[in-house]
């Protein structure tokens, strides 16, 4: 018998090229939200590049709220280094900072975290953003759409997804 269909949201950016002779399409245009699309070139699937200024305004002040949060809870691992009650043994240090990355792990992963020590003690500690490219791509409103319809162009496959859009947006 004929197989199921799909048309699927993708948070993985696929490795393509954007098709560079293709226009941008409004799939939708809201009083505080555009979605436009893109087709991508790839065999045998459709994939949609889609970008949302709604959600990419969502999505900043996500990114923000996660930053500011992380980056607290390291100043204050590293405030404890130089108090007389604090933990300084560069295990316990490391636990916290595990613990912290656990707690955030969609901003952790963006940072770079080196504590310096001597004799088992924790002595210093810095971070700062490693991949800024990869962390402005994960919070700025984009996601992808995937399906095996390459009997539809971008209008219709988009058209199709728009009904599924209110789930998309609030992803």
């Amino acid at each position: 018998g004929e197989g199921y269909h799909y048309i699927t949201v993708s948070r993985v950016r696929p490795q393509l090229q954007l098709k560079e002779d293709k226009e941008w399409l409004v799939m939708r245009k809201r009083r505080n939200s555009t979605v436009g699309v893109k087709g991508l070139d790839e065999a045998g699937e459709v994939i949609l590049y889609c970008r949302s200024t709604g959600r990419a305004k969502k999505e900043r002040g996500m990114k923000t709220r996660l930053q500011q949060r992380f980056e607290e809870g390291l100043a204050a691992i590293a405030a404890s280094l130089n108090k007389p009650w604090g933990h300084t043994r560069y295990k316990k240090v490391m636990e916290r900072i595990g613990r912290l990355k656990g707690r955030y792990p969609n901003i952790a992963r963006f940072y770079q975290v080196e504590v310096t020590k001597q004799k088992g003690k924790a002595t210093g500690m810095k971070w700062g953003i490693e991949r800024k490219d990869e962390l402005e791509m994960r919070f700025s409103g984009t996601y992808y759409i995937r399906s095996d319809r390459v009997d539809l162009d971008e209008r219709e496959l988009a058209f199709t997804m728009d009904v599924y859009s209110h789930i998309i947006e609030g992803m």
